[in-house]
């Protein structure tokens, strides 16, 4: 909860980053980093990516995607990291 007239300041970045390996296949990375407080010992949150785009046709984009995310939480660094995996397949219209 935040009083009435409080001023709430917060960091927040995104990157992402690609590189054409052929036609129709790109390698990626990405950044993320959220932290609520600015004092970057509580909550802060990051997550960083690696993974590939593939086009087999100019309708259809694959998408695989790790990602290593690192929380602050409860005032001690690295308690809450994990690893995530995705895959997703947009169809383009």
């Amino acid at each position: 909860r935040e009083r009435a007239g409080a001023v709430r300041t917060e960091w927040m970045l995104s990157h992402e980053f690609s590189a054409r390996l052929e036609r129709g296949v790109d390698a990626l990375v990405t950044y993320d980093f959220h932290d609520p407080d600015l004092d970057m010992r509580t909550g802060a949150r990051e997550r960083w990516g690696a993974g590939a785009e593939w086009r087999p046709s100019p309708f259809v984009q694959l998408r695989m995607m790790i990602h290593r995310l690192r929380a602050s939480t409860d005032g001690v660094p690295g308690t809450g990291d994990d690893w995530l995996s995705e895959a997703q397949v947009h169809f383009l219209y």
